[in-house]
């Protein structure tokens, strides 16, 4: 009876804490119709590209050696690792060799997640280490030790979760994206 009612106060702890996360969040912007927006999850990145627009000083603030990917005018790319910019030319390492591109040219950029092997190493082991710690934090709600099997399943699911968080984040983020008024510009002299 005793572990029914601690298991019962355990069920009905998580599912009020889970109830009131979207509470937790900070209320920001104006009222729209379906009440306050919410701010943009820090999960999942950077917010939308509308903050890159005719932003050519995020590429001349990269760091060298970052994995980016160029998106040319006329629909060619240009992918590797950064070296350099100024107001008109951006050099970047590709396979082939080192290539300087005009900054007239360039439609958009993006920052590449690099290596990731020793991230995805370290989130995997830290939420096999929180799974794990769950199922024991479960166990002296219960009142006994489960076998071990049930600490390697926490251990398991919580580094599955972790992983996809971790692969969720990875991916690229546009720096620079050309406004339309130089878009239509470079259209006019090109005469398409």
């Amino acid at each position: 009876m005793k572990r029914l009612m601690a298991l019962t106060l355990l069920g009905a702890a998580a599912a009020t804490a889970a109830a009131c996360v979207p509470g937790g969040y900070p209320m920001r912007g104006v009222p729209g119709p379906y009440g306050m927006a919410r701010p943009y999850p820090s999960i999942y990145g950077a917010p939308p590209a509308s903050i890159a627009v005719g932003r050519w000083d995020n590429v001349m603030l990269l760091p060298p050696a970052t994995p980016v990917l160029v998106l040319m005018m006329d629909g060619r790319k240009a992918g590797g690792q950064f070296l350099s910019a100024d107001a008109v030319t951006v050099k970047v390492l590709t396979p082939s060799g080192e290539v300087a591109l005009a900054a007239s040219d360039v439609m958009r950029v993006d920052k590449v997640p690099g290596e990731a092997s020793r991230d995805y190493v370290n989130a995997g082991a830290r939420g096999a280490a929180v799974g794990a710690g769950l199922v024991g934090v479960a166990a002296l709600f219960a009142g006994h030790l489960p076998p071990a099997r049930v600490f390697a399943g926490g251990a398991i699911l919580g580094a599955g979760q972790s992983l996809s968080d971790t692969s969720v984040v990875r991916t690229p983020v546009t720096i620079y994206l050309a406004s339309s008024t130089e878009v239509a510009a470079r259209r006019r002299q090109t005469g398409g």
